[in-house]
């Protein structure tokens, strides 16, 4: 049965192998933050530097140093220039299809705004410091000039030239604040490891195995701990055998559900032949007044008339040694015999 208890001692029982499997998916998600495919290398290596200028724009309508709802119209449409295949367009096909060509937002990263200016940014990304810079100088002078031809502007100008900038074009520079003499490419930064990627692969890794293990033990319904007896065959343990000691505190257990319920007979059976019951057989017939007969496996055919001749019976399971079928015929026998189980005793295994 799939329970959260059967989760938890699955858990228990595997949980070396679950951490170093939890180890090794946090290793592959570091791993993989420095794996890129082709076509995520060639764009890295395309992008590599960008380079930004800036175009000033004063309005026909409205005083330059006001910003209305039908300027703001007017100064995305500017932005849209920058993009437009005039500019944009006309410098990928001079400089190739690896430079892209941005209108970036300046922002106000206290606030979380977009700033409306009368400064149009124009960045270009490219793959060495050179194309980026040549690139974003032309681009922002053929911007200049096609806003002034097609949209109802007063005055466009070049206010910046193009400099190398940190980052992508996602967002426009502020020289005063970024330390833009300190540029790296796109390949050298994109090399941290991920968090996102550790997180993934870290959940998949360790929910993965512990999903599998429980599974395995689940299906495969070996017993292989004394938890597993209560929770599996619903019988109470008197006792886990673990060396020479445990014997008597076990058949000391049975004897007293023997005597409460005025019983006079003893079986101790194994569910096969691996669970060594003739063992305790033994230590019990020693240990009580009463007669013992062991019956090696419940799961062979003979048990049933074997188990017909006594009053109670201890099984004796040790860890793993019955298949689930074997379990089942052996359950089968005791439903058939109506003989009461007293109880359980555990062997783990290696003893």
């Amino acid at each position: 049965m799939f329970n959260v208890g059967a989760v938890v001692e699955s858990m228990r029982r595997h949980w070396i192998a679950i951490v170093v499997i939890f180890a090794l998916a946090l290793g592959a998600g570091a791993a993989s933050s420095f794996l890129k495919t082709g076509s995520e290398a060639q764009e890295i290596s395309d992008k590599a530097y960008t380079a930004e200028a800036s175009v000033y724009v004063t309005l026909e309508a409205v005083d330059g140093s006001m910003i209305s709802e039908a300027s703001d119209r007017l100064i995305s449409d500017a932005r849209r220039t920058v993009i437009s295949d005039k500019v944009a367009g006309e410098i990928r096909r001079t400089y190739g299809n690896e430079v892209s060509v941005y209108s970036p937002w300046w922002l106000d990263e206290e606030k979380n705004a977009r700033y409306y200016s009368h400064y149009i940014f124009v960045d270009v990304s490219a793959p060495t410091q050179e194309i980026a810079l040549a690139a974003t100088n032309d681009a922002v002078k053929l911007a200049a000039e096609v806003m002034a031809t097609t949209l109802p502007v007063k005055s466009v100008a070049v206010a910046e030239e193009a400099y190398l900038k940190q980052g992508d074009g996602s967002q426009a520079a502020d020289r005063g604040v970024d330390a833009l003499e300190e540029i790296e490419s796109a390949a050298v930064t994109s090399s941290a490891i991920s968090v996102k990627k550790l997180v993934i692969f870290g959940f998949v890794g360790l929910f993965g195995a512990i999903f599998v293990f429980a599974c395995v033990d689940i299906l495969s319904r070996r017993i292989r701990s004394a938890r597993d007896v209560e929770r599996m065959l619903d019988l109470p343990v008197l006792g886990v055998i673990k060396g020479e000691e445990d014997y008597a505190g076990a058949l000391a257990a049975a004897d007293v559900l023997l005597n409460r319920n005025n019983l006079n007979s003893l079986a101790v059976a194994g569910i096969c032949q691996a669970d060594g019951a003739a063992a305790m057989a033994a230590k019990a017939a020693d240990y009580l007044d009463k007669p013992v007969t062991c019956i090696d496996a419940l799961s062979e055919g003979s048990a049933v008339s074997n188990l017909a001749a006594c009053e109670a019976v201890v099984l004796v399971i040790s860890a793993g040694a019955a298949s689930a079928s074997q379990i089942d015929k052996a359950l089968c026998a005791l439903r058939i015999a109506d003989v009461p189980v007293a109880g359980a005793v555990f062997v783990p295994k290696g003893k």
